[in-house]
């Protein structure tokens, strides 16, 4: 009987290691999908000149509307690159957030980094990509938008 009781507790022990190994691994796969969150985006500016302050829609990880004001703005003596620094404040709910973002743009492009500094994700890295674009929106300076994204990332790695 011993020898049998054995047998039975090995294979419990290693049916319950299989299973926490599988458990494991599916919960590394799932934080892996949800370390990035990308919210879509829509934005104007509003207000100019100035600092321009900026409205918008927002999509993706996080519908809703869209506020925001450049905080610096400077322009190289040629007029081919900016360097931008912006709050971004996205109004979703659960997913509402406020981000310190910095970078520049060029050709009507620009990429800026920074972080949430608070709501949704605190301390998640953020990177925003945009393009400017021609719009309707009534609201827009000069029937110009901007349309891009916001991934939002909460690995612990450092760019």
């Amino acid at each position: 009987m011993h020898a049998a009781f054995r047998r039975v507790l090995v294979g419990t022990c290693a049916s319950l290691l299989m299973a926490g190994c599988l458990a494991a691994a599916v919960r590394a796969q799932e934080q892996g999908s949800d370390s990035e969150h990308v919210v879509t985006f829509t934005k104007w500016i509003t207000v100019s000149p100035g600092y321009p302050i900026m409205a918008g829609v927002t999509g993706g990880a996080a519908a809703g509307t869209f506020t925001g004001q450049v905080l610096e703005a400077t322009t190289t003596v040629d007029g081919l690159v900016q360097r931008l620094v912006a709050v971004y404040e996205v109004h979703s709910g659960a997913h509402s957030f406020i981000a310190l973002i910095q970078g520049g743009g060029s050709q009507g492009a620009a990429i800026l980094d920074g972080r949430v500094l608070s709501g949704w994700l605190t301390g998640a890295r953020v990177r925003v990509n945009f393009e400017t674009i021609s719009c309707a929106e009534p609201n827009a300076l000069a029937g110009v938008c901007f349309q891009g994204t916001i991934r939002l990332s909460t690995d612990h790695d450092e760019r």
